[in-house]
This record gives C-alpha cells, sequence and structure tokens, in this order.
C-alpha cells in the first residue's frame, strides 16, 4: 500500500489547481460567464485529486486508475474553455499551456520515482534564434523548438546557439527583467539527440528542474 497522501506529485497537482482558482476567482482569463464554467471544473478538479491522494494506490495503478484519467480530462477541458477568449495575453497562453503539459505528463509521473522532477515536461529541442536579450545583461532571448511549439526562454547560457539542442523543460511561465519566459533550458544535448524524446537527466539537472517547479508550491 503506497502512501499517496503525501505524494509529492498529487500535491503538486493540488497546488497547481489551487494557483488556477484563484487566477480564475480573479477573472484574469476573461469574463464572469467565460470564467465561470471553467471554474466549476476546477472544483471538481480538486475533488479528483483528493480521491488520488487517499486512494493508496501505488504508481502504476494510479496511472491507471479512472480518476486519473478524469482529473486529466477535466483540466484539458477548463483550459480549453478559458482559451476561448481572445484577449488572453502570451502570460496566459503559457501558463495554460503548462497546465496542459503537465496533465499530459501525469501518469508517466505516476508510474516513475515519487520526485516533482518525474512530473515536468522535458524534451530535445533545437535552439532556433538566440539574441542578447534587450535592456538585460547577461541574458539571452531564444526562440526554440520544442513541444511542437515555438517558445521563448530566457536564459543566462551565453554559450547557447542556433541549432543547439538542449533538454528543454516546461516550468512555470515567468517574466524575466520584462521578457516572457515560457519554459527552462535544463541542459546541453548531445548533437546526435533525437528531437522530441525525453531525455536523461543527471542529479544537477534534476535539481535545478524541481527548484523551478517548485515556484508553484510557495
Amino acid at each position: 500500500m503506497a502512501n499517496t497522501s503525501h505524494d509529492i506529485r498529487l500535491l503538486y497537482i493540488e497546488q497547481m489547481i489551487t494557483k488556477f482558482k484563484e487566477q480564475v476567482q480573479r477573472r484574469l482569463f476573461g469574463s464572469a460567464k467565460l470564467v465561470g464554467g471553467a471554474q466549476r471544473l476546477l472544483e471538481e478538479m480538486a475533488g479528483k485529486v483528493a480521491a488520488l491522494r487517499y486512494s493508496y494506490l501505488d504508481g502504476v495503478l494510479l496511472a491507471e486508475f479512472e480518476e486519473t484519467a478524469a482529473l486529466i480530462s477535466l483540466g484539458k477541458d477548463a483550459t480549453g474553455i478559458l482559451r476561448q477568449n481572445p484577449a488572453l495575453t502570451p502570460g496566459q497562453t503559457a501558463f495554460l499551456d503548462f497546465v496542459d503539459a503537465v496533465l499530459d505528463r501525469l501518469p508517466d509521473a505516476l508510474r516513475e520515482n515519487a520526485s516533482l522532477d518525474s512530473l515536468s515536461p522535458v524534451q530535445i529541442g533545437e535552439v532556433l534564434r538566440a539574441d542578447k536579450a534587450p535592456k538585460t545583461k547577461g541574458l539571452l532571448l531564444c526562440r526554440v523548438s520544442a513541444f511542437d511549439k515555438n517558445l521563448q526562454i530566457v536564459t543566462n547560457l551565453l554559450d547557447t546557439r542556433v541549432g543547439s539542442k538542449m533538454k528543454v523543460a516546461r516550468v512555470p511561465p515567468a517574466e524575466i527583467m520584462g521578457h516572457l519566459s515560457e519554459a527552462q533550458f535544463v541542459g546541453t544535448a548531445p548533437v546526435n539527440a533525437l528531437l522530441g524524446t525525453r531525455p536523461q537527466l543527471n542529479d544537477h539537472e534534476r535539481q535545478e528542474l524541481r527548484k523551478s517547479m517548485s515556484v508553484l508550491m510557495d
């Protein structure tokens, strides 16, 4: 019997839903009519997470549990409703993308080790642009092809070059020195790495990833 009540992955999903609900309640995503449907779905999601936390199922069974599938479906429906708002900011869209990516990753994360880094989607991506970030010192503004998107990443890895293959992680989007960062580089990848695949992470990379993901836990 697994102690799912203290599972960091489920605690993180619970906190992500809480943060999401706070933003919806403040109507950051649109009108009361638009966000009302999403708010109801998020309340249902909170109930599903509670059921998962007190299921005491091991990882494999938890990944295949019907409540897990229901949780993911509710989350996708909630983000889908909010995407109907044509006035979403890039930061809001990035947050919705992050939620979707984490929910997609959840079943595999539950089958793996019970750590926060397993919950973060990570892919091999390719750097498309790497320019000095305007009005900053020691930062690059990069465009990266990963997760079937063209993502913007603000990084202090000044040796990043166009064409480089990098380990790209979906983490909570952040504004850094006035620039939106939609993801994070967690390390360089071998030149023969296959784009779009999930790479192995070393201990330092996992630690950095846990640090970035834990922003939502604060």
